[in-house]
């Protein structure tokens, strides 16, 4: 099937006497990229799936749903594993551990809880926020946890503990979504104030912001963390420098909104989901979407790939799951 698709593309492009070097990178890109096929659709939850997150294991993943649970999927079977419940409220994300023995979760209830992946035992609950938790992460090392509210803070977490060890306070409205970079040392965090702002992990310390026109609902390093990428309201994904905070590249998306937005780890594709039930999945180096995947639903609210890059994930409003795999 994918020798048929290069050949017509060939012949297509021969018809049109395109120079034959340019026609070469056309059909080198076809033979070098991955394409994805939809494989399974999960369902099993009653509300708003919010978020998932594939495991590093790569066998699993975990969904997290305005049906106050949380749920772990099996891969290869589509079945569903365990349902961890606990939370009083919508529960809006869900991460795996660097070592995906553990999940940590955020709900509208204010709670941070820590589960076990295999058992589906809670671990921990962690109190402290006064609003809804709208976002959690593992550090790149296992060993904190970092959360943001709906109460203008975001706070650092020890594992083994449970114990609070800093709280960041600067974000004068509602914050969205928190992150760490890759190496582990900077948080940066998204907020209705239109602000992103950056912080050093290790002392706490505020130290730069990025004043954007419209609130960015979720923000993701690219992984040589040089660079953020910005999900805002203004139907643009923009890809700023860390350096100048400066833009790269930035999105157009028309009427349509990103989501979310993962990479491959070689930075040079980018996956967003959309508020139009689709997928797009964008070359860096050409600015030009390369793969449209339609999820027949009506909004997308998270994606994921999965660390060998052979899998995606999405979630959505509806309250199914979706999984494309590659070809």
């Amino acid at each position: 099937m994918q020798i048929e698709t290069i050949v017509g593309h060939w012949l297509r492009l021969s018809s049109l006497q395109v120079r034959w070097i340019d026609a070469f990178v056309v059909i080198m890109r076809y033979l070098l990229r991955k394409y994805f096929k939809r494989s399974k659709r999960f369902t099993g939850h009653s509300g708003s799936v919010n978020n998932v997150n594939i495991s590093p294991k790569g066998y699993e993943f975990v969904s997290a749903s305005s049906d106050n649970t949380i749920r772990i999927w099996d891969i290869v079977t589509g079945k569903e594993r365990q349902i961890l419940t606990g939370h009083s409220d919508w529960v809006l994300d869900a991460q795996f551990s660097p070592d995906g023995k553990m999940i940590v979760s955020g709900a509208v209830d204010a709670t941070v809880r820590v589960w076990d992946a295999y058992s589906g035992s809670e671990i921990n609950i962690l109190k402290g926020h006064e609003m809804s938790v709208t976002s959690v992460q593992f550090s790149p090392d296992g060993k904190t946890i970092v959360s943001s509210s709906g109460d203008q803070t975001i706070r650092l977490w020890d594992v083994q503990s449970g114990q609070e060890i800093k709280t960041f306070r600067r974000h004068q409205k509602w914050i969205n979504h928190v992150r760490f970079s890759p190496d582990g040392r900077l948080l940066a965090s998204s907020s209705d104030d239109r602000i992103i702002m950056f912080w050093d992990v290790q002392s706490g310390e505020y130290l730069k912001n990025l004043s954007i026109f419209d609130t960015t609902m979720r923000i993701q390093f690219l992984p040589d963390a040089n660079a953020i990428a910005l999900c805002s309201n203004n139907n643009m994904i923009q890809i700023r420098s860390m350096a100048s905070l400066k833009p790269m590249q930035r999105f157009e998306l028309g009427s349509r909104r990103a989501v979310d937005v993962k990479f491959f780890s070689n930075g040079r594709t980018m996956i967003a989901g959309l508020n139009d039930g689709t997928i797009r999945l964008w070359d860096l180096s050409s600015a030009t979407e390369v793969q449209k995947l339609e999820s027949n639903s009506e909004y997308i609210t998270g994606v994921d790939i999965s660390l060998d890059e052979n899998t995606i994930v999405s979630s959505s409003n509806d309250g199914t799951i979706q999984m494309w795999v590659s070809m």
